[in-house]
């Protein structure tokens, strides 16, 4: 981590047995562990110190449904690609972002360039 962010809350599997590995490895609180990215969404939205902004590095076909549940809680997005894998969920996306006035970010990593 560059410390320009601080990860804060998670849930980082399936299975809450990882997550809650995962988060002592990390050294975070048990407490903003999470069993879904639901229970996540729902949770941290109402809370006073909620997260900035979630990150989604998960298989393609979940993006659109993490993404939705975060900002309809009005939680920032930074999202992997591709955003989702058809246009209307994409445009759904955006309208929700732009009706709450929310962030919504796609990254794009790219590791195929050799290092030389």
């Amino acid at each position: 981590m560059d410390g320009k962010a601080e990860l804060v809350a998670g849930c980082f599997s399936q299975s809450f047995e990882n997550t809650l590995e995962t988060g002592e490895i990390l050294g975070m609180d048990r407490g903003r562990l999470y069993r879904s990215y639901q229970e996540m969404a729902e949770a941290e939205g109402t809370l006073e110190s909620k997260i900035d902004f979630v990150i989604i590095v998960t298989p393609n076909n979940s993006h659109f449904p993490i993404a939705k549940s975060a900002l309809q809680n009005d939680i920032h997005v930074v999202c992997d690609k591709p955003l989702t894998t058809d246009s209307k969920d994409a445009e759904e996306l955006e309208r929700i972002a732009a009706d709450k006035d929310l962030l919504f970010c796609v990254t794009y990593t790219y590791t195929g360039l050799k290092k030389r």
